[in-house]
C-alpha cells in the first residue's frame, strides 16, 4: 500500500513538474504566411531591431551576441516538422499588461552561431514574464524596428513609411521585397551566379493598431 502511495506521489510531482515547463516555455507565434508574397519593393523594408541604444542586425547578430548584450533570456530550440529553429524572448510591461517579442533564428541557414533572421511580436497582456522570456531591461526601451514601426503602430503610419503592401490578407498587410546583391562573393558559397537580399515586413492591425509584427532579411539564391 505505501509503494502504491508513494508511486502516485512521484507521479504528481512528475505531472506538476511538466506543466510547470510547458507554461514557462513561451515560444514565437505561427508565421502569418506559408510563402513569402511577390516582392513590391527593392530594399528590405527592415534590417533592424533597435533595443534602446543596441542594436540587433539581422543577418549579422547572433542570439549568443544580443543574450550578452540585453543580459537577461535563455536560448531556447524547438523541432516542427523538419525544420529547426532558436530564439530569445523578451517582456515588456505595458498599460495594458504586457508585450513579448522573439529574435529568431533559422536551425540551418543561422548556422552554429545562430545568427538572427528577424524578430516576431505581439501583444499578449496575460502572458506574463516567465524563465524563459524575462522583463526587458528598463534601459533597453523603446523598442522598435529600424523603420521606427512597433507594436501600437497606427496603419496610416505604415503606409507613409511603406507606402501600399505587398498583399493584405484580412487584418494582415504583407511587405517583401527582393534586391540582386550584383558581385557578392557569397554566391560562390551558394553555388550559384546570382544571390539576393530578401526582406519583409507583415502587420495584423486591429482598429487601426498594430496588435502583432513580423520583420525579417535573408540572403538566398
Amino acid at each position: 500500500m505505501r509503494t502504491n502511495i508513494k508511486a502516485l506521489i512521484v507521479s504528481v510531482l512528475m505531472l506538476a513538474s511538466t506543466k510547470a515547463y510547458s507554461i514557462e516555455v513561451v515560444p514565437p507565434p505561427q508565421s502569418p504566411l506559408d510563402a513569402a508574397p511577390p516582392p513590391t519593393m527593392k530594399s528590405s523594408p527592415a534590417s533592424s531591431l533597435l533595443l534602446g541604444s543596441i542594436a540587433i542586425v539581422f543577418e549579422k547578430t547572433t542570439l549568443g551576441e544580443a543574450m550578452k548584450q540585453i543580459k537577461a533570456g535563455r536560448i531556447q530550440h524547438k523541432e516542427d516538422a523538419g525544420e529547426s529553429s532558436y530564439w530569445l524572448c523578451y517582456s515588456i510591461p505595458t498599460n495594458a499588461g504586457w508585450e513579448q517579442f522573439w529574435l529568431l533564428s533559422h536551425g540551418e541557414t543561422g548556422g552554429d552561431d545562430h545568427v538572427i533572421h528577424g524578430v516576431a511580436a505581439k501583444i499578449s497582456p496575460y502572458t506574463p514574464p516567465s524563465a524563459s522570456c524575462p522583463a526587458l531591461p528598463d534601459e533597453l526601451r523603446p523598442v522598435k524596428l529600424s523603420n521606427g514601426l512597433w507594436l501600437g503602430s497606427q496603419l496610416e503610419e505604415i503606409r507613409q513609411k511603406l507606402g501600399e503592401p505587398s498583399l493584405q490578407k484580412k487584418l494582415w498587410f504583407h511587405y517583401a521585397s527582393k534586391r540582386e546583391l550584383v558581385g557578392d562573393p557569397r554566391a560562390k558559397d551558394y553555388g550559384t551566379d546570382k544571390i539576393y537580399e530578401r526582406g519583409s515586413v507583415s502587420v495584423c492591425a486591429i482598429k487601426g493598431r498594430v496588435v502583432e509584427i513580423w520583420a525579417t532579411k535573408q540572403t538566398a539564391d
